[in-house]
Parts: C-alpha cells; structure tokens; sequence
C-alpha cells in the first residue's frame, strides 16, 4: 500500500470511526509480524504465562467500580481476524493512560492468561502507538 493510500485510511478511520476499504491492521499486517506480533486467532495456542505482543482497533474500554477502589481498565480490541480482550493494572495505566484512552488503534504486550478451556485474555504491560512502532524500526 503507497503511504497516500495508508494516509487515507488512516484519516478515513480517526474520522468515522470504521474503515470501508480494509480492517486498519492489514495495511501493517506483515510488517507487525516480523517484529513479533501475532494476530488474535494465535492466541489460543499461546499458553498461559506466555508474553506475547499483538494489536488491534480499540473497540471499548471499560472501567467499573472494584471491591478494593483500584481501577482496573478492561478493554476488547480487534484485528482483522477477531476480538480479544485485555487487562490493564493501576501500575500500567500510570504510564499508558493516554495512550489507551486517545488511539483507535494499539499496539500491546502483555502476558496471555487463560481461564477454562477457550477463554484467553492478557494482561497489558506496554502499549505503542503505529506511528510510535514505525518510529522504533527506522
């Protein structure tokens, strides 16, 4: 994809939200998985403890109230293949904050969990924005 076509997209999703022409990741798709990031589908097979980085369209961020007072944010995201969901922990939010309530789309690393048979999630500890993992990899 030439970067005016990349730029339209981009603009086309922080302006209405939805990408008509392709699902945001797949114009960085091949790039993100040379540098390690997999893609929701692989999540399943990760076991659980494994760090792993992946990213994806924020879809909701939520914050209820917790028994102890500590915020914690959940958050669902999306690639092209599916949803996934994520946790974010009073000492990764001091950092992120920003990041997590201002980007539509994020990269994240974090430490994949699993309750019961299918349910996987992970737990965030580094969040990078596109333009910030471009920046990295000049």
């Amino acid at each position: 994809m030439d970067k005016e076509a990349l730029c339209m997209l981009l603009t086309e999703s922080d302006l209405t939200e939805v990408s008509t022409s392709m699902h945001i990741m797949a114009p960085f798709r091949d790039d993100l998985e040379r540098r390690g990031f997999i893609k929701s589908t692989t999540l399943k097979w990760k076991a659980h403890g494994s760090r792993i980085k992946t990213g994806g369209r924020v879809i909701i961020i939520h914050t209820p109230p917790t028994r102890s007072g500590k915020r914690v944010i959940f958050m669902t995201m999306e690639d092209e293949d599916g949803l996934f969901d994520l946790t974010v922990f009073e000492d990764v939010q001091a950092q992120y904050a920003k990041k997590i309530m201002g980007s539509a789309v994020l990269l994240v690393e974090g430490v994949l969990t699993r309750s019961g048979l299918r349910g996987v999630s992970i737990v965030a500890k580094r969040f990078w924005t596109i333009r910030e993992f471009y920046e990295s990899i000049k």
